[in-house]
């Protein structure tokens, strides 16, 4: 799977993972042992495959958290799509753009997302 990418929807920057994972009720033991896996090396992208409560489990989009360290120990968090792995950052972007346009033409979006892509790495473990 080397050189492929994956997209991902930005949820926002934090000043610590705690915070950010809290955000989307992870907490406790679940936060600690993912962010017991960051590096903190700047720009490179941490992963925790996710089933999500409510929502029925996807296999083709294969969702996960992404922790990716900011400057300053802060960190942004996305939701990322395993399961739409592309060729190129620009591939990956497209693919979860096309996903995206009938949300945005029905006027589904306050504000629309901001979408990033990742290169994709093996992720360290999956939570629930």
């Amino acid at each position: 799977m080397s050189g492929k990418f994956y997209p991902a929807v930005h949820m926002g920057n934090f000043d610590n993972p705690h915070s950010a994972l809290h955000s989307v009720g992870v907490t406790g033991q679940g936060a600690d042992l993912f962010i017991a896996g960051m590096d903190y090396a700047l720009g490179e992208p941490v992963t925790q495959l996710v089933n999500i409560k409510g929502e029925e489990e996807d296999a083709a989009i294969h969702p996960m958290l992404v922790l990716l360290p900011l400057e300053h120990n802060r960190v942004g968090l996305y939701l990322g799509f395993f399961g739409l792995l592309a060729d190129s950052r620009e591939a990956a972007l497209m693919l979860a753009a096309r996903g995206l346009i009938d949300v945005a033409l029905s006027g589904g979006f306050e504000t629309p997302p901001t979408l990033d892509a990742f290169p994709w790495t093996e992720p360290r473990s999956a939570m629930q």
